[in-house]
């Protein structure tokens, strides 16, 4: 997880309990290490509607 600025770090709110964002932020994680998991143990990519939903996500994630 990456935190750009202070900005990013405060939320919305300007506050650390910014839920949305630490639930965003963690739901990403847990997809990426799913993934990675994934592909490690069973030798092929993730199935292409789990890495679409992972895609999107991250591009939440990156504010796109």
């Amino acid at each position: 997880m990456l935190i750009k600025d202070e900005h990013q770090w405060r939320g919305d709110q300007g506050s650390l309990l910014n839920l949305s964002f630490w639930d965003l932020k963690m739901r990403a994680q847990l997809g990426r290490d799913l993934r990675s998991q994934y592909e490690r143990w069973m030798k092929e990519p993730l199935p292409e509607r789990l890495a679409t939903l992972l895609g999107q996500l991250e591009q939440r994630e990156r504010g796109e």
